[in-house]
C-alpha cells in the first residue's frame, strides 16, 4: 500500500468504507498517519483530527481506539498514544480492495513488479524490524548489500541466522564486521541451497528472487505461510543449519 498518500486518497483507493466495522475505520486512518511504520508513534486525537464523517460514513468515537487495542492492532505507549502492530498491518492488507501501483498486497501473498526493489526492501524492512526472538535467513546468492538494505533494522538483541548458497563482493568481511555489534548474528554456507525463505519469529514467508536481486529483472513475490506450514519451515531451516559450514 502506498503509505504516502494523503488520509482520503489512501481510504478511497484501498478500502471500502460502507463495509467497515468503526474500529476498522480507527485503524485504516491510524495506518495513514503512520506512514507505514511500525514505529511511528500517534496519537488518537491526530486520528479523530484526521477523520472525514463524509467520506468514513460515521461520526468518530474513543471506543474505536479501545477495540482496536482488543484486536491486538494496535499497542498502547502512553496515555492516548499508540503504535500499529505486525497484526494491525496484516489486517489491513487483508481487508484492502485496491491494487497499489507496483504490488499487490494480500494477507498471505505479496507482488511485486518489476523495478519496485524499494517497495520490495521496504516490506522487508518493515517486517524485519519487529523482530523480537529470532530472524532465519535462508538466500542462495548474498552480497555486502544485505547488511544496510535489510539485516541492520532487526533489533541489535534479536539472533539472526543466515544461511547461503554462494557469497559475492565483500560479503565476508562484511559480515564478520556486522557480528561485532550484532553479536547474536551467525552466518553459513549450505552450497546445495537454491530456495530463498524467511523464519521471524515464529511466521515463515517463501521468497521467489535473491534478496539482493529482487525486481531487478523480474517480478518477485513474497508468500507469508500460516502456523502449521511455518513450523514446517523452521524445522526444515534448523536441519540444513546443523549441516552448514560456519562462516
Amino acid at each position: 500500500m502506498d503509505f504516502s498518500l494523503p488520509a482520503v486518497a489512501f481510504i478511497k483507493q484501498y478500502f471500502d468504507t460502507g463495509k467497515s466495522t468503526g474500529h476498522e475505520k480507527f485503524l485504516i486512518v491510524a495506518a495513514s498517519l503512520s506512514h507505514g511504520s511500525h514505529d511511528t508513534v500517534i496519537e488518537t486525537d491526530r486520528v479523530r483530527k484526521a477523520w472525514s464523517k463524509t467520506i468514513l460514513k460515521i461520526a468518530f468515537h474513543s471506543n474505536y481506539y479501545v477495540r482496536a487495542q482488543a484486536e491486538s492492532w494496535v499497542h498502547a505507549v502512553g496515555k492516548g498514544k499508540f503504535v500499529i502492530s505486525e497484526e494491525g498491518f496484516a489486517y489491513l492488507a487483508d481487508i484492502g480492495v485496491g491494487t497499489p501501483p507496483g504490488a499487490r498486497q494480500g494477507q498471505n501473498l505479496q507482488l511485486f513488479t518489476i523495478g519496485k526493489a524499494h517497495s520490495f526492501d521496504k516490506f522487508l524492512r518493515n517486517i524485519l524490524c519487529v523482530a523480537t526472538k529470532q530472524v532465519r535467513i535462508a538466500d542462495s546468492y548474498v552480497d555486502g548489500t544485505i547488511f544496510d538494505n535489510l539485516l541492520d533494522q532487526i533489533p541489535e538483541d534479536v539472533p539472526i541466522n543466515l544461511m547461503y548458497g554462494n557469497m559475492q563482493g565483500d560479503f565476508k568481511a562484511r559480515a564478520k564486521r556486522f557480528g561485532i555489534q550484532y553479536t547474536g548474528f551467525a552466518a553459513r554456507s549450505y552450497p546445495a541451497l537454491h530456495d530463498r525463505f524467511l523464519v521471524i519469529d515464529d511466521i515463515g514467508y517463501i521468497i521467489g528472487p535473491s534478496l539482493k536481486d529482487a525486481t531487478r529483472n523480474s517480478p518477485a513475490l513474497v508468500v507469508k505461510l500460516g502456523t502449521a506450514d511455518s513450523r514446517q519451515l523452521l524445522r526444515f531451516f534448523d536441519g540444513m543449519w546443523g549441516q552448514a559450514k560456519t562462516l
